[in-house]
């Protein structure tokens, strides 16, 4: 809350979900709950996506780039874009296969692999907890069924969820480096967003925004270079003037308003600040 003179004003931020910073997003696309009754063969087939193979009863036998594996109760198998897939299937057997992709509107084109390259098709499986990831599959089969107008984001929130367990679960060393750094990028870059976003009426110093995420102010300015592309102390500004920009453009603020809003007490110094960031004056927004 802002206090002024004959002016109180509350500032709502945007929400941290609608940020559009890189992000990893696993999308859901589909998923089928197989009970065999009798023995089956399918053909043969290359992956366009990603599927996970969850064992709920029974054993599962496939081959996965020529490498044949057998799979049992709580067994988990990543089938990665491009692998080639053969199922064998004999009763007693129940198995999941839920297949998704990455968003690339978050990217900007397809991440890197989940898997390191060097990990082969017995290092694509491990033995889940069941009571980590059946809860999350049995609440997407649900929502399946309500098919309401918003079960398609509950299920994309839900595989999002049973995604990042299933990155835990891996040993280290088995997922992609280049997937790491990005989700590690994607994580501090929404950090500072949101630090931002909640303190444009408060103007931060670099040792404070430093403080507030916990760690060093050589550290903020690296990964700001690194992975924002400007110093801290810049992004920060920009995001002030970006919220006084939406400010003036969608209600009746004056300048002065407008400029109190984001933390300037001195409504020329704000106008030149505008200025020099977006090559026009306030008034002309």
């Amino acid at each position: 809350m802002v206090t002024r003179p004959g002016l109180s004003v509350e500032s709502v931020s945007r929400a941290s979900s609608a940020e559009p910073v890189v992000r990893i997003v696993p999308v859901f696309d589909g998923m089928g709950i197989i009970e065999v009754q009798a023995a089956y063969e399918y053909p043969a087939h290359r992956h366009q996506q990603y599927e996970i193979i969850l064992v709920d009863q029974g054993v599962y036998r496939c081959r996965l780039n020529e490498e044949r594996l057998v799979l049992g109760r709580n067994d988990v198998l990543v089938i990665r874009p491009g692998d080639l897939h053969q199922d064998y299937c004999e009763p007693p057997l129940r198995y999941f296969g839920l297949a998704f992709h990455f968003d690339t509107r978050w990217y900007g084109e397809e991440p890197p692999g989940l898997l390191a390259e060097s990990v082969g098709p017995s290092g694509q499986r491990f033995r889940a907890e069941r009571r980590t990831f059946w809860p999350l599959i049995r609440a997407i089969q649900r929502e399946g069924r309500k098919a309401d107008a918003v079960a398609s984001y509950v299920q994309d929130a839900l595989l999002e969820q049973f995604f990042w367990n299933l990155v835990r679960a891996f040993p280290p060393e088995s997922i992609n480096q280049r997937f790491l750094d990005l989700s590690s990028e994607s994580g501090f870059a929404r950090q500072f967003s949101r630090l931002c976003r909640m303190n444009v009426s408060k103007p931060l110093s670099v040792a404070e925004m430093a403080a507030a995420l916990h760690i060093s102010e050589s550290s903020l300015s690296h990964k700001c270079r690194a992975i924002l592309d400007d110093s801290p102390a810049r992004l920060f500004l920009r995001a002030r003037l970006e919220r006084a920009r939406v400010l003036l453009a969608g209600s009746e603020m004056t300048v002065k308003e407008a400029a109190y809003c984001v933390g300037f007490d001195d409504p020329y110094q704000f106008s030149r600040a505008f200025k020099r960031m977006f090559g026009r004056s306030p008034s002309e927004v």
